[in-house]
């Protein structure tokens, strides 16, 4: 014989019976993911935080989010989870989850501010093209966005935390540690001849940079690019100068673009 238990609990108090309706929890969707780097807004130079968080309302509610921040090599970056959940099954209606919006059967548009350390922030640009406000529906479920906050900080352009001579801003471009004196961007000064008689240019290499190589036999003249937009492949990248000057001396620089 099968028993069907109905989603009601019978507590005995005394001699009386008490029924509560057992609520059943909004399914959890998977949100909209925010994330990005907080920024000097006048420079867009690397600027410091400790917290920054988000006010988000729309379709009749709100929520107050505290974004995770990680720092990479002196720069921050914030991290957050706009919260969705369903809360209608059919015909039955679910309960809301606190510091959770209600993922909508339609488009709905929400607004949005940051603050960062307490102060307002601005939003400098969006992957989604949306500033202050940003739709979201089903189709938008999972979606990660990436965000700048710019802030009124005043940035040093030529603080060296670590004394190596390089600037915090700098070692923030190429992907090296600013508190570390021997981590700082360099060229491997140990040229190689290639197969075909050309010479073949090592660098350090970060992860999400690009790279560009320039020559020149004259420092006191212009470098000629010979490549540009070259991806990192860390730890090292190379580019062979298939065709090196027939002079005494050459000079090659490395540009590296965050």
């Amino acid at each position: 014989m099968k028993i069907t238990v109905p989603r009601v609990l019978a507590v005995l108090v005394g001699s009386a019976a008490v029924c509560v309706n057992a609520q059943v929890p909004g399914l959890p969707e998977p949100g909209l993911f925010i994330y990005g780097p907080v920024v000097n807004k006048a420079n867009q130079l690397p600027a410091p935080a400790t917290a920054v968080q988000w006010q988000v309302s729309g379709g009749g509610e709100g929520v107050t989010l505290n974004a995770t921040l990680i720092n990479i090599n002196g720069q921050v970056f914030h991290v957050t989870r706009v919260p969705f959940e369903t809360r209608v099954v059919g015909a039955q209606n679910l309960a809301k989850t606190p510091g959770t919006l209600e993922l909508k059967a339609g488009v709905v548009t929400y607004s949005r501010a940051a603050a960062v350390d307490g102060a307002p922030a601005t939003i400098v640009s969006s992957s989604r093209n949306q500033l202050t406000s940003f739709p979201f529906s089903v189709a938008d479920r999972g979606i990660a966005e990436r965000v700048v906050l710019g802030v009124n900080t005043v940035v040093d352009p030529t603080k060296d935390s670590d004394g190596d001579g390089v600037t915090d801003v700098n070692e923030v471009i190429a992907g090296t540690d600013p508190n570390n004196p021997k981590s700082f961007f360099k060229i491997n000064t140990d040229l190689q001849v290639n197969a075909q008689g050309g010479l073949v240019i090592r660098w350090d290499s970060v992860s999400g940079r690009r790279y560009g190589v320039l020559r020149s036999t004259d420092l006191t003249k212009s470098f000629t690019p010979l490549a540009a937009d070259l991806p990192a492949t860390p730890p090292v990248n190379s580019f062979s100068d298939s065709s090196p000057p027939p002079a005494t001396q050459v000079f090659y620089r490395i540009t590296v673009i965050q």
